[in-house]
């Protein structure tokens, strides 16, 4: 049986031997996280790919300033925005109400509407925006109607729809204004043609008349 000694490591050649009494390196404190990911690194090291390994510690929470700065800021654009956003819509009225009696001054006596905003894919239900005679003032109104038996399922003054809506309103009151000329142009040509008709109906009339004048035999 052979004596067994101390076990002295190869060194590699170039390598110093270790000197006794050496001073050792000195110890860098390492976080809690550090110390916690050191600790299970051979458990990480281990994991096949597809394993999933939850961290041992929970992410960090948002800092208060940040917090503080998001609330800083919702409560800045209350206060900045918000009183725009009001005078703004105030301003969207007054314009919509000005082209109302501009509208009502050409007195046409005609109506007109176009489709806008988004319609159901079935097509069922249209959404109009109509210059009309409602509540016995000519006005803008967004007005919902039934395809299916031309019944007007819901009818809201322009000034009174959404900001959206009215937004969305404006953009087509040009449109609307064709349609009204071209609603006016028809009518007018129906008058003509229907008074045509009278004429000849009152001409047709008062021939008749004047045969039953006529000498008798």
């Amino acid at each position: 049986m052979q004596a067994t000694g101390p076990i002295v490591p190869k060194l590699q050649p170039g390598t110093p031997p270790p000197v006794r009494g050496a001073p050792k390196p000195p110890f860098e404190p390492m976080s809690v996280a550090e110390a916690v990911l050191a600790a299970n690194k051979p458990l990480l090291a281990e994991a096949t790919p597809s394993e999933h390994i939850e961290p041992p510690f929970d992410p960090e929470p948002p800092q208060p300033n940040q917090a503080e700065s998001l609330a800083q800021r919702l409560v800045r654009a209350s206060e900045e925005v918000g009183p725009r956003l009001h005078k703004a819509s105030e301003h969207l009225n007054g314009a919509i109400f000005a082209v109302q009696v501009a509208f009502g001054e050409l007195r046409l006596g005609v109506s007109a509407s176009v489709e806008f905003g988004e319609q159901e894919p079935e097509g069922r239900f249209v959404t109009y925006l109509s210059y009309r005679k409602h509540e016995g003032n000519w006005v803008f109104v967004v007005e919902v109607i039934d395809e299916a038996t031309s019944e007007r399922v819901s009818v809201t003054p322009l000034v009174k729809a959404s900001r959206e809506r009215r937004l969305e309103a404006v953009r087509r009151l040009p449109d609307l204004a064709d349609q009204l000329i071209e609603s006016a142009t028809q009518q007018c040509d129906e008058v003509d043609d229907e008074v045509i008709s009278l004429g000849a109906l009152v001409e047709g009339l008062n021939k008749l008349k004047r045969q039953s004048k006529g000498p008798k035999s």
